[in-house]
């Protein structure tokens, strides 16, 4: 289905469902703050909007024309979760210059490029791609989103990040990479994330971080790698985590030595994968100096 609906209509509603193609305003129809379509199609309204939060949920979108979207310049969150959309057409968010968040989880989606959120001003706060199908993260993806703060990309095909795919997110706090394919974390592939707090990196096929793979998280308080092949671990690639206090590393295949230099971490959550029997233990380290 390709999503034509938001031209020509003149209820305001400030909440408005359709349920079984009914449709149903919740309160006064004089202030449009807020729209939910479940099922059905509707007719959105297309200028002088005060439209703030849109969700487009469930609806077996495949396409979405450029310029849909032109006239809704108070909407700030935006729902396209659980659609068929395989694609951004150049020009799909036109308009939207006010928009922080924007859900694309459980969608098509095996490509996408820098142009494809070049409309949004450097606003948007969170972006949501779970449950897709991308397969690389090319460099300068995400190079316009300046003020990015939650970027998730949980339960995808990833298997390669590209040197400066997070260039300009120095304003991300949470990035979600778990449930991917990724064999190989390199050198350098995080530097410009110096506000980062959150890397979730569990459920990869990890078994190779490079030296100074982390060395610009100097913000990062928990990183979680849970469930990898990772067998080695360089000495030093914790080292210039200074508030790292989380560190989960169980259900990979590491020595009882490893790993080294986490003098600063409060709890390390690490299983030792034996030959004959796997055993776990949580270790509480103490965060005084000596």
């Amino acid at each position: 289905m390709t999503l034509n609906v938001l031209k020509n209509i003149s209820m305001m509603t400030s909440l408005l469902f359709i349920l079984n193609g009914s449709l149903t305003p919740s309160s006064d129809a004089t202030q449009s703050t807020q729209f939910i379509i479940r099922e059905g199609t509707l007719r959105l309204p297309r200028k002088d909007s005060r439209l703030q939060r849109l969700y487009l949920n469930n609806k077996r979108i495949s396409t979405i024309e450029a310029g849909e979207f032109s006239g809704f310049q108070s909407l700030e969150t935006l729902y396209l979760s659980n659609n068929e959309l395989s694609e951004i057409e150049v020009g799909t968010f036109a308009g939207l210059v006010s928009l922080e968040w924007l859900n694309m989880d459980n969608n098509r989606l095996s490509e996408i490029s820098c142009s494809d959120f070049s409309d949004f001003h450097g606003l948007l706060k969170g972006l949501y791609l779970n449950n897709n199908r991308l397969t690389i993260l090319r460099g300068n993806y995400f190079c316009n989103l300046t003020s990015l703060k939650d970027l998730t990309l949980n339960n995808n095909e990833i298997s390669y990040i590209e040197t400066n795919a997070f260039s300009g997110l120095q304003s991300l706090e949470k990035l979600y990479l778990s449930n991917n394919k990724l064999t190989i974390l390199t050198s350098g592939i995080f530097s410009d994330l110096i506000s980062l707090k959150y890397l979730l990196l569990q459920r990869n096929v990890l078994s190779q971080i490079e030296p100074g793979a982390f060395s610009s998280l100097q913000s990062l308080t928990l990183l979680n790698l849970e469930h990898n092949k990772l067998a080695i671990l360089d000495r030093g690639l914790f080292c210039r985590l200074e508030r790292l206090t989380f560190l989960q590393l169980a259900g990979n295949n590491l020595n009882p030595s490893q790993p080294t230099n986490l003098d600063a971490i409060r709890e390390l959550c690490l299983t030792i994968m034996q030959t004959t029997q796997p055993s776990t233990r949580t270790t509480q380290l103490s965060t005084q100096t000596t």
